[in-house]
């Protein structure tokens, strides 16, 4: 098993290949299946609600890209409800 810590290292790792695919290959698809990887990771785990945020935003970004408004909104109202409960640093709003 995996700690939290690791979970959150890991997820980093996929979050990072992602927006290699995204960034370097304009591979949206490719770019989605890691976000959703990382995002998988973390469930269950406690705190890292940064990069959680964070995969909520690359994966609404994804979606936008690809023209899955309903997802994408999904994703961002994840991370609207992250900034209104306050787990989530008021200076990182800008993501929205």
């Amino acid at each position: 098993l995996m700690s939290d810590e690791d979970k959150y290292f890991y997820s980093r790792i996929l979050s990072n290949i992602g927006g290699y695919y995204k960034h370097r290959f304009a591979d949206w698809n490719k770019a989605l299946v890691f976000y959703l990887k990382a995002d998988q990771a973390l469930k269950g785990v406690k705190g890292y609600d940064a990069i959680k945020c964070n995969v909520f935003y690359n994966l609404a970004n994804v979606y936008i890209s690809l023209g899955r408004m309903e997802d994408a909104e999904h994703e961002i109202n994840k991370m609207q409800k992250m900034f209104d409960i306050g787990i989530v640093d008021k200076e990182e709003i800008g993501m929205l």
